[in-house]
């Protein structure tokens, strides 16, 4: 164990944080400098880069993540396609930053989930809660002959938590020093927010998914339009409001009635569910446009709505990240219904909001090896704090 605790006794570490989200866009890859643990914790961003997969790459992970079944086979070959995928990518990224594996102390990796069942279901006689990502980090320590940290949501499901959202920790971290009652929100393909207090209490951290972010309004820009996304939410800004189909999205979401702690993911905004509303809206002769506006509404409004059910207390900034950042028209949809909340990009206090998620996992995976938990037991639902994360040492 000589390896590990050579990382341990470095005063700061040099970690390559990963994330591929549910949107299956590419893989995005943060080089931090990290110093310090907890709200000590002090890190520079040195390099970054966004990976995007092919179209073909992307439909293909896209098809095996939303088809109910598999074999075991399959899962296995998954497990480890991910890994050599990823393992190309950043082999590919240390050469054009003329960085060697001996540059990077460690990888921290969030794995692509393929399952998420936070709430327990009798299993074998037995309630079981389970989660599951794929892009093994063991193998992924093994082809690039660098320690890896991966697998943060198991302990917290194991502890009877959500599993998910998990960047609430770095939220606690970087935004605390703001001092002010702060909304972190992200939008992936699932949407997620986090209030942190201006007194910085740990305690008092909230956290839960709201519903769909990028990932309904890109699935249907795919299915229908034989494009990736909406960007800019041009397509969104050209159409209007159709007030019978915001009418079905909300009878449709059951998720948004649920009280926090909570969290989602394709298991309910999957193609069965974007083939009901693609049935509701040709149905009904609605155009593509005015689809993809309402959608883009209800994507604001179920963000708007859960802030308004579920937090107590003042809100006065809105920090935004994630790739919904990147489409004006939410953005400016999320300012009518924030009317009182000043709505910033995560950029605004020295957060790339690209980077968000994979700079997060970075700080996760330096609580990890410092032996710390970084789990937030007042947002998931967890019996207690847990340290997170399986290292995988060379």
């Amino acid at each position: 164990m000589s390896a590990l605790k050579n990382l341990q006794n470095k005063k700061c570490l040099n970690i390559l944080g990963l994330m591929s989200g549910t949107s299956c866009d590419g893989l995005d890859i943060a080089l931090l400098e990290v110093c310090g643990s907890a709200q000590q914790t002090h890190f520079r961003l040195k390099k970054s880069c966004n990976v995007s997969y092919s179209r073909t790459r992307k439909k293909e992970l896209l098809q095996f993540i939303s088809k109910n079944e598999h074999t075991l086979k399959e899962i296995s070959q998954f497990n480890f396609y991910m890994a050599e995928v990823w393992s190309e990518q950043i082999k590919q990224f240390l050469k054009n930053e003329n960085l060697t594996e001996k540059d990077i102390d460690l990888v921290a990796s969030h794995g692509q989930t393929i399952w998420h069942e936070p709430q327990p279901e009798n299993f074998l006689g037995e309630s079981i809660s389970s989660t599951l990502q794929m892009g093994d980090p063991g193998v992924l320590a093994a082809l690039l002959k660098i320690p890896v940290v991966g697998d943060f949501r198991v302990a917290d499901v194991a502890l009877g938590g959500q599993g998910a959202p998990l960047i609430p920790y770095f939220d606690w971290v970087f935004f605390s020093q703001f001092k002010k009652n702060i909304l972190a929100l992200n939008i992936g393909g699932i949407s997620n927010i986090t209030i942190i207090p201006a007194n910085g209490d740990f305690e008092k951290v909230t956290a839960f998914d709201c519903g769909p972010g990028n990932m309904l309004i890109d699935s249907v820009c795919q299915k229908l339009l034989n494009i990736p996304f909406d960007e800019n939410g041009k397509i969104a800004a050209s159409g209007k409001n159709n007030p019978s189909l915001f009418e079905y999205l909300q009878e449709l979401d059951t998720f948004a009635k649920i009280k926090p702690p909570k969290s989602t993911g394709r298991e309910l905004y999957n193609q069965q569910y974007v083939n009901k509303l693609i049935g509701f809206a040709e149905t009904r002769k609605i155009s593509t446009k005015d689809f993809v506006h309402t959608l883009t509404k209800y994507t604001a409004y179920a963000i708007f709505n859960s802030s308004q059910q579920f937090i107590n207390g003042s809100i006065e900034e809105l920090a935004i990240a994630g790739g919904g950042a990147k489409n004006g028209f939410l953005v400016k949809l999320l300012k009518q219904f924030f009317t009182d909340v000043k709505i910033k990009p995560t950029s605004f206090y020295g957060l790339d909001e690209e980077f968000k998620e994979a700079i997060g996992f970075a700080i996760l995976a330096n609580e990890t090896i410092r032996g710390k938990s970084s789990n937030v037991p007042s947002a998931t639902g967890a019996k207690h704090a847990a340290v997170l994360g399986k290292i995988c040492l060379v």
